[in-house]
C-alpha cells in the first residue's frame, strides 16, 4: 500500500511540474462586462474530479447555492455549500476585470479553465474545467516567485463541469 501512495505522489508531482512548465492553465472568462482571456500560475480546488465524478473521465456538479438580490444597494448575493476556485495570476492587462468583477458582484456566466501540455513543437488541452453562474468572491495582490507582483482570485460558483481528453480522471497537484 505504501508503495502505490509513493509511486501516485511521485506520478502526481511530475505530471504537475510538466504541466505548468510547459502549458499552464488558460482562462477565459464571460459575462456582463464582456470577455477577457488570461494565463495562471496555479489553480487549486479543494475537491479533485476523481472525488466528484465517482472515478469516471468527465463531471458535472451543482451546487445547492441560491442567487438573490441583497437589500444593501441590489447587489447579487451568492450563497454557495462549496470551496472556490482560487488561481494566482500575474498582474497584468486583465487584472481590472476581476478587481471590477469582485466589487460590482457581477455572475459570470462562463469561466473556462483549459490545461495544456506540450506535445510535439506545440501544445494541447488536455484537461478543461468550466464554472457556471461565478461570482469573483476575493480578489487579492501577493508577491510571486522573485517577488513579482501576482493577483489571486477566488471564485464562488453554481456548477462546475470537468472533461479530460485522455479519458481519465486524473487532476494536476494543485487541485487539492
Amino acid at each position: 500500500m505504501m508503495k502505490k501512495l509513493i509511486a501516485t505522489t511521485i506520478a502526481v508531482l511530475v505530471f504537475s511540474v510538466s504541466t505548468f512548465a510547459s502549458g499552464g492553465v488558460w482562462i477565459t472568462i464571460s459575462g456582463n462586462s464582456g470577455q477577457t482571456s488570461t494565463r495562471a500560475e496555479s489553480f487549486t480546488y479543494s475537491q479533485s474530479p476523481r472525488d466528484l465524478a465517482g472515478g469516471s473521465s468527465s463531471m458535472a456538479a451543482v451546487n445547492a447555492g441560491t442567487n438573490a438580490r441583497g437589500a444593501a444597494g441590489g447587489r447579487a448575493a451568492m450563497r454557495r455549500a462549496n470551496d472556490p476556485v482560487v488561481i494566482v495570476k500575474p498582474l497584468d492587462g486583465t487584472s481590472p476585470f476581476f478587481v471590477k468583477a469582485a466589487a460590482s458582484g457581477e455572475t459570470l456566466t462562463s469561466v473556462v479553465f483549459e490545461f495544456k501540455r506540450a506535445v510535439g513543437t506545440g501544445t494541447e488541452v488536455f484537461q478543461t474545467v468550466t464554472l457556471t453562474n461565478a461570482i469573483v468572491s476575493s480578489v487579492r495582490e501577493i508577491n510571486g516567485n522573485g517577488g513579482r507582483p501576482m493577483q489571486e482570485v477566488s471564485f464562488t460558483f453554481q456548477k462546475i463541469e470537468y472533461s479530460n481528453k485522455d479519458g481519465a480522471a486524473a487532476a494536476p497537484a494543485s487541485w487539492r
